[in-house]
């Protein structure tokens, strides 16, 4: 939903935050995300962002209800690891995800990760950078400006048009 309201992103925020954790509360219930895909007006995936849907939802088909092995898995994240690189002293947040297949990919960096304290994003304390992290291969390492002295959340796809250009090998 391309509107540019803090607001109304906070709450498209956690429509996608619930329809993620639905993943864990019921079973059989998969899902693939269209969040990278273009759109057509403010809220409808383009005809190219469609049919890209529809292969995601047909590779999760062929492995979760026809059992066919080396298609598309269910992407998670797994695990969020504070680390401190040896070389420059920066912190970062490693986000490792589980069902990749083959390894993480992106078109130039990876984008759409935003860091808040209390709801509100600080000037004090960015996201500096990102990068496929090159030890994991279901990883990505989002650097920060400075260490958080207060409890902080990392955002992905913030607000109501993020642009999200992460994918793993099978384009999932």
């Amino acid at each position: 939903f391309n509107i540019r309201d803090s607001a109304m992103g906070r709450s498209w925020e956690k429509i996608r935050e619930i329809q993620r954790e639905v993943l864990s509360k019921r079973k059989n219930v998969y899902m693939v995300t269209g969040i990278d895909q273009p759109l057509d007006d403010c809220i409808h995936l383009s005809t190219k962002g469609q049919k890209i849907l529809g292969k995601r939802i047909g590779e999760m088909a062929l492995t979760y209800v026809y059992k066919i092995p080396g298609h598309a898995r269910q992407i998670n994240i797994e695990s969020l690891k504070l680390c401190k690189n040896k070389k420059s002293g920066s912190y970062y947040i490693l986000v490792h995800y589980s069902g990749i297949c083959g390894r993480l990919m992106c078109c130039g960096l990876p984008s759409s990760f935003t860091l808040r304290m209390d709801g509100k994003e600080n000037i004090q304390y960015v996201v500096s950078k990102a990068i496929l992290d090159p030890e994991d291969n279901a990883g990505v390492d989002v650097y920060l400006s400075a260490l958080p002295h207060v409890p902080a959340q990392l955002i992905s796809g913030a607000g109501t048009y993020p642009y999200m250009n992460i994918t793993d090998s099978l384009d999932n």
